[in-house]
């Protein structure tokens, strides 16, 4: 009679574990890394009768899957069946992350000598869960670059396309749209003639460069670069691989500054 009952109760609870639906309202969200998630994450959960009927005060667990970051770990249904979780930081690199949230049976039992029995039973069940999509892209800048090559203004620009190498290596996304910009860098670099000596020339480059955290206005990163030479077999040929090498030195200084105070 103990093994029926054992069994009837098994059966009831898979049963109503197998009604159970969990289900995003949303689904691939956009997000940043290293910072928080502007909309919540929000799953319904619900009961499949002759209808679909919402459960209130249900458990939910939310937890990454894959990909990582700071979550409201623990939440439980309104009375629309609606639980709703804030991540306030993704600090994972990953492209695509994926977050699952299930019912959390372990809040349902009473945590006592019998309770431990129905654990472990609960335990070989398939918990009701769901997935969200979370595309992560890189802090997004914006760069303006003047590059003036023996007063002559580059028309195929050194610098800015070493930079924003670097720079997506590292994650980081690029806009036209200052206004849509996370972080907006200006660079100004301007070559001299330097001497001549025995059919060789030398150029010298002198760069600025300055980036602004736009959300704050804040200067995050400003630096100079001044007497970068370059050698030719003519002045302007010169001053090329002067704006070629300031583009090596700058592309090491910058990314890691910037990734430090920006948080990417």
């Amino acid at each position: 009679q103990s093994i029926y009952l054992n069994n009837e109760i098994y059966i009831s609870i898979q049963n109503i574990l197998s009604n159970i639906e969990l289900k995003p309202l949303k689904n691939n969200i956009k997000a940043k890394r290293n910072q928080s998630v502007k909309q919540p994450i929000k799953i319904t959960a619900f009961y499949l009768d002759t209808e679909q009927v919402p459960i209130p005060n249900l458990p939910i667990l939310f937890g990454f899957k894959r990909g990582e970051g700071d979550l409201i770990k623990n939440m439980k249904t309104n009375m629309n069946g609606i639980a709703s979780s804030k991540i306030s930081k993704i600090t994972s690199s990953e492209k695509m992350q994926i977050l699952n949230a299930e019912l959390d049976i372990s809040k349902l039992i009473n945590q006592d000598s019998t309770s431990f029995v129905y654990q472990n039973i609960l335990k070989t069940f398939p918990m009701p869960s769901t997935k969200i999509i979370i595309n992560v892209i890189g802090l997004l800048i914006h760069i303006e670059s003047e590059e003036i090559n023996l007063g002559k203004e580059l028309s195929v620009l050194h610098i800015e396309p070493k930079i924003k190498e670097s720079f997506a290596e590292k994650g980081f996304s690029f806009t036209d749209d200052m206004a849509g910009a996370d972080i907006y860098i200006t660079i100004k670099a301007r070559s001299r003639e330097g001497s001549e000596m025995f059919g060789m020339y030398s150029t010298f480059v002198d760069v600025s460069v300055s980036a602004l955290e736009m959300s704050s206005g804040e200067e995050i990163y400003k630096n100079v670069f001044n007497n970068v030479t370059g050698q030719g077999l003519n002045a302007e040929k010169a001053g090329l691989k002067a704006f070629e090498n300031a583009a090596g030195k700058i592309s090491e200084n910058i990314v890691p500054k910037i990734i430090q105070t920006a948080g990417q």
